[in-house]
């Protein structure tokens, strides 16, 4: 999935959304894939995700193909992401965040507000308030009943804290009931802490 990565068994992945199928470049593909004209969209994704035999007879791939439509929604959501889905190191995300599209941010903080509230008179949902996360002491906001695991962590919502947070949830350990799983895009991360960081 690197840009600079070398092909494996299959192709490499870097930005195999909107491109030409079998156009990767230096791999040998089969025949039947050589003959199909279209994209990996949306949908050609999802058919050869699904039962690549179907989509193109006779290529060599020897996966069978995931069942699950849900499962393979969020993997070409995934693939979507790509060329943006390469992790940085933590000092090169700071400058995302400094340089992210807050409206951006706003549009994928909508998923936090199911359970979140922003509000200015600090009122709590589900979770607790986000309005002045950024920089406040982890289980710091007043008047929420965090979990026991989670008052014991030590430390501030760091714009590294919460880009570990957002991309790995269940590494906190935090003990709630959080429903949140990960967000995947490093370019939504940095957009997401960067509109948290302006509702203070």
């Amino acid at each position: 999935m690197d840009q600079t990565g070398e092909h494996g068994i299959g192709p490499n992945l870097y930005g195999v959304f909107g491109r030409k199928i079998a156009s990767a470049t230096d791999y040998e593909f089969s025949e039947s894939l050589m003959q199909r004209k279209e994209v990996w969209d949306e949908n050609n994704l999802n058919r050869y995700i699904a039962r690549p035999k179907l989509l193109a007879p006779g290529n060599a791939m020897p996966f069978p193909g995931i069942t699950s439509r849900h499962t393979r929604s969020a993997l070409i959501n995934w693939l979507k992401t790509n060329p943006e889905y390469s992790d940085p190191p933590a000092s090169d995300f700071t400058q995302m965040v400094a340089d992210a599209d807050t409206v951006r941010g706003a549009s994928v903080g909508q998923r936090c507000l199911v359970c979140h509230s922003i509000d200015t008179e600090g009122h709590h949902s589900i979770g607790p308030n986000l309005r002045s996360i950024v920089g406040r002491k982890i289980a710091g906001a007043p008047n929420f009943d965090y979990s026991e695991r989670m008052l014991r962590l030590e430390g501030t919502w760091t714009i590294d804290a919460l880009y570990r947070f957002l991309i790995a949830p269940k590494a906190f350990d935090q003990g709630s009931h959080s429903a949140f799983r990960s967000l995947t895009s490093p370019m939504d991360r940095a957009a997401l802490i960067a509109w948290m960081n302006t509702i203070d």
